[in-house]
């Protein structure tokens, strides 16, 4: 019981999402940014969970330890859940996982191609200067 349950818990994490992604415009999971430490499941129903947070100066990580309490407490089979911050592990972008990275990666990529389609040209800068009545050298 505990191995499918422990696969429910990771799968109602990856439904948490990161408030600071979500701010950004790129709602991303604490399972894809790699915040989750530990999940273990027992078979009683007892899950033990360990986060990290993205900087020591997060101070969202207990909105998001609480969410993830309460999308693991509302899975059956779940007797107990104990969640916790590791206030000594240094999370880094290397672990995200792939699927995480590769989301990010495409999000940002989107964003610099838009930034270059919008990005003024010299004739641009022309033009503006003619309907001012100015002369561009």
């Amino acid at each position: 019981m505990s191995s499918v349950l422990q696969q429910q818990v990771v799968a109602a994490l990856g439904t948490v999402k990161d408030p600071c992604s979500i701010a950004t415009g790129r709602p991303t999971s604490i399972v894809d940014l790699g915040l989750v430490s530990l999940v273990e499941v027992n078979e009683e129903g007892d899950v033990q969970l360990i986060l990290r947070a993205t900087s020591p100066s997060c101070v969202l990580i207990g909105s998001i330890l609480a969410a993830a309490d309460e999308r693991i407490a509302a899975l059956p089979g779940v007797r107990s859940v104990r969640a916790e911050i590791d206030a000594i592990a240094v999370w880094t972008p290397e672990m995200m996982t792939p699927e995480g990275r590769q989301r990010l990666d495409s999000a940002r990529s989107r964003d610099r191609a838009d930034l270059m389609a919008r990005r003024p040209t010299a004739a641009t800068f022309r033009d503006a200067l003619r309907q001012r009545g100015e002369h561009a050298s």
